[in-house]
């Protein structure tokens, strides 16, 4: 890849900086990786030669109208933090020089400073920068790391979050369709469904503990697409007619497998298609590349139409056989949240989906050691999975959530 030496870039009404190329993350969606053709952020000129010193960055400066711009922003093709010594020196400089004319000060940061320079450095912040933007990314750690990659692993989450309760940020906001209030009886934090239910999301966050919860606000949970919208209109968003996305946001390329490879870095090959009593009846092209309950797309020919029932990751075995096979109606749960109640000590019924999509089913909850739960439904389920989740409702209250064994 042909570098360059870009340190600072005009971007709309800003003049941002790019300080460095190091970055303790490798995010699915960067920019980095040429996935936004057309923007500046795809030139090779951001990949610098070498990071740029001191005088070498006020001369980047002092060669535009430092004056004339919105904001200045700290930012680039890289963590900035990682120069942050030398941000303060440039911004101490530049007030010094500038004074009042100078523009607010922003640095864009994925909230791991404190992280990466082994110090606090929030007090160094104050009164030299103006705005600290922190990129959230996911809402609970296991999604952060599939989506970042971070070197710290999940520790990153929390360290981000600390870094953000230090600036007096409160609250995290995002845009998932779920609601959140507080029991008055119980005090206990609450995740609920969205008014909306064809948006609705709660099921992917019955992971949020109380804490988070109390931390976390969903301002759309009680909104309808059309009105949003409409907001993003008024708004001058350009993405307000955008479609939505039917993929996972960090897969936009729909190579699930690629990206699988790339979290858990574990190669998929080829391995023995079994019938249900462990006889081999032909090859697949890797256990990771089939869905429980898929019929299409096996290759195989066994006289009648056969359906995956099962996968063995760690031997790499598919097991299929006939649609009779997938309906189950109790499943063992672990690793569970518990929600609404602090915990489960006697049978509980609920309504419960052990899919995304699927109607929520009723189904009696009965507490197991080890904090295992079974879940059994009134009727035989389609395609129960290991390794999804299963979420237990009751009306529209998430009550809590694990994951299938």
């Amino acid at each position: 890849m042909e570098k360059g030496f870009t340190i600072t870039y005009e971007y709309g009404d800003n003049l941002y900086v790019n300080p460095t190329n190091r970055c303790n993350f490798n995010c699915e969606f960067c920019l980095r990786h040429g996935k936004a053709q057309g923007s500046i952020y795809t030139e090779d000129s951001l990949w610098l030669e070498h990071e740029p010193s001191r005088q070498e960055a006020m001369d980047s400066f002092l060669s535009r109208d430092v004056c004339s711009y919105r904001e200045i922003v700290f930012c680039g093709y890289g963590e900035p933090t990682y120069r942050l010594d030398d941000i303060l020196w440039l911004v101490d400089q530049l007030k010094a020089r500038f004074g009042d004319k100078l523009p607010p000060v922003r640095i864009n940061t994925n909230g791991h400073a404190n992280l990466i320079l082994g110090r606090d450095v929030c007090p160094e912040l104050k009164g030299r920068i103006d705005t600290v933007s922190i990129s959230l990314n996911a809402v609970t750690p296991r999604e952060y790391v599939a989506l970042c990659h971070p070197v710290q692993g999940e520790a990153a989450y929390q360290a981000m979050l600390d870094f953000a309760r230090e600036h007096g940020l409160d609250y995290v906001v995002t845009g998932h369709y779920a609601r959140i209030e507080q029991d008055p009886a119980t005090g206990r934090w609450l995740l609920k469904k969205a008014l909306y239910t064809d948006k609705d999301q709660s099921y992917v966050l019955y992971v949020l503990t109380q804490d988070q919860l109390a931390h976390t606000k969903f301002p759309l949970g009680g909104m309808d697409k059309p009105s949003i919208r409409k907001i993003a209109e008024e708004q001058g968003f350009c993405n307000a007619r955008k479609h939505d996305s039917q993929d996972i946001c960090f897969v936009p390329d729909g190579d699930y497998v690629g990206f699988m490879e790339r979290y858990t870095g574990k190669y998929y090959p080829d391995g023995d298609f079994l019938d249900v009593n462990g006889n081999v009846v032909g090859r697949h092209h890797g256990a990771v590349r089939y869905t429980c309950g898929q019929r299409k797309g096996l290759g195989l020919a066994l006289g009648a139409p056969v359906y995956v029932c099962g996968k063995d990751m760690e031997k790499n075995t598919v097991t299929v056989g006939p649609e009779s096979e997938l309906f189950k109606t109790t499943l063992i749960a672990g690793d569970f949240n518990w929600i609404s109640v602090p915990e489960l000590t006697a049978p509980m019924r609920v309504k419960a989906k052990a899919r995304y999509r699927q109607p929520e089913q009723p189904a009696t909850v009965r507490p197991l050691p080890d904090g295992k739960v079974e879940v059994e439904f009134d009727e035989p389920q389609r395609a129960i999975t290991r390794g999804q989740a299963v979420v237990l409702y009751d009306g529209d209250i998430v009550v809590g959530g694990g994951t299938i064994l």
